[in-house]
């Protein structure tokens, strides 16, 4: 996932099964699976969020840095342009190709989820509640 915001953005639907492919067949490698075991039964068994959702997460955290950047930055600057370009119509910069991908994926541009596991995002404490229901989830 490596640069997800920079390549991501433009990739079909179907592109996602292919790039998601070596790793389930390294998966089923490891676990000597046979060819004819479904490749969501092996997603499943490693509990691994599909590449898309990965992608996602590292495109909003990019976003969340480079909005933090001081003014003066270089890559605040090219992302303040960008976002210029697309307000101004113009479909093929990267932050209008970014909101468009978004927009399929049902997360909006100006109002991104935080993510809890991103070291540079706020940490939020869940509730006593939904620790124990959470807690109850595993124990069943």
């Amino acid at each position: 996932m490596y640069a997800a915001a920079v390549w991501a953005p433009g990739l079909a639907a179907d592109i996602w099964t292919q790039i998601e492919r070596p790793q389930i067949c390294m998966f089923s490698r490891l676990f000597r699976s046979k060819h004819t075991v479904p490749h969501d039964i092996i997603k499943a068994e490693v509990a691994t969020p599909p590449m898309v959702v990965e992608a996602l997460f590292h495109t909003i955290c990019s976003i969340e840095r480079m909005r933090d950047l001081p003014a003066d930055r270089l890559t605040r600057r090219a992302f303040e342009a960008s976002r210029q370009l697309s307000e101004s119509g113009v479909s093929r910069s990267w932050y209008s190709e970014v909101t468009t991908w978004f927009g399929t994926q049902g997360v909006d541009m100006e109002k991104l989820p935080p993510f809890q596991y991103d070291s540079d995002s706020p940490f939020f404490r869940p509730s006593r509640s939904e620790r124990n229901t959470v807690l109850r989830q595993d124990l069943w």
